[in-house]
């Protein structure tokens, strides 16, 4: 790893020859470190070069299915809110308004400001920033009721027959008026007896016979 062979305690115990590997060590080191760096400079590039296919493969598939929504200019926007420190819970998008300025290409790039023309211009990415909904409210409209006039039905023997009941009307008509004219439709007058008075005069001398 460090292009030249250990030494350790017990290899000096041992009496091992190390004259030997520091002359081999001597010559060896610059040619072996000039390898080593080329050979990792080529495995760099290579793997760069496989990153970066690998990307537009990745990209290739994604735009396969992605689907754009620009915004047009003057859209009210929220920011993405992006706070220092530990942010678990925090807010996603900022309360701040904001509004489209321009759109400097055809990327997903976009300038926008705040809404009362306040601080300076900002240059963010199309998933930066959300459309700010609004809400229209309902114009309540006076709706005039037309008020109809409730039918009366009498009832029939079906319907009472059937069990079910509708409205009843009951109309009171005045007693018939007997003419004098004595017509045959009217009934003709009953004479009613006069009760039995009791006569407390004297009798007559008329009635008295001896």
């Amino acid at each position: 790893m460090f292009g030249r062979d250990p030494r350790l305690p017990i290899d000096f115990l041992l009496g091992g020859d190390v004259s030997d590997n520091e002359d081999v060590l001597d010559g060896t080191v610059p040619e072996w470190l000039a390898s080593h760096t080329k050979t990792l400079q080529m495995a760099y590039k290579k793997a760069g070069e496989k990153l970066l296919l690998e990307a537009d493969n990745r990209k290739q598939n994604y735009d396969r299915s992605a689907k754009e929504s620009p915004l047009p200019l003057g859209t009210r926007v929220y920011l993405r809110n992006h706070p220092p420190g530990r942010h678990k819970i925090a807010n996603q998008w900022g309360e701040r308004v904001y509004k489209v300025v321009s759109r400097p290409n055809e990327e997903a790039v976009y300038v926008i400001e705040l809404t009362d023309g306040s601080g300076f211009q900002k240059t963010v990415h199309r998933r930066e920033i959300r459309p700010c909904p609004v809400t229209q409210v309902p114009i309540s409209r006076q709706v005039r009721r037309r008020h109809r006039p409730r039918s009366v039905s009498s009832t029939t023997d079906s319907e009472s027959s059937s069990g079910d009941y509708g409205p009843i009307l009951i109309v009171s008509n005045p007693p018939p008026e007997v003419s004098d004219s004595g017509d045959a439709d009217s009934e003709p007058e009953v004479p009613v007896p006069a009760p039995d008075v009791p006569d407390d005069s004297p009798p007559s001398d008329e009635e008295f016979v001896p």
